[in-house]
């Protein structure tokens, strides 16, 4: 999404769902300079990068501490992801070593 095209959609989300962060309800601002914590950012429910898109409905108008939250909770979740995947690894390597399939 380019610059004009994200400004522009930022400004009929904040008309469509009044201005207020869908999230906690705090009141949203379309001038960054006047607001940046309460800036109205967009927020992807399934990210792109995930097959998600720009439609409405994947589209959530966050403020900033919220938008902040909502990646850091997505990177906790996703960094103990990979720790369980390691220590499952971790633990079918070793049982396979004991068993004799590695030496």
């Amino acid at each position: 999404m380019g610059n004009a095209e994200k400004h522009h959609r930022r400004q009929v989300l904040f008309k469509q769902r009044g201005g207020f962060c869908q999230r906690c309800g705090r009141t949203l601002h379309l001038n960054k300079q006047k607001a940046s914590r309460f800036y109205a950012r967009i927020h992807h429910i399934l990210h792109q990068s995930d097959g998600g898109t720009n439609a409405n409905k994947n589209l959530l108008l966050t403020c900033t501490p919220c938008e902040d939250e909502y990646h850091y909770k997505e990177a906790m979740a996703q960094m103990a992801f990979h720790r369980k995947t390691q220590v499952n690894g971790e633990r079918l390597y070793f049982a396979l070593r004991e068993a004799g399939v590695y030496e």
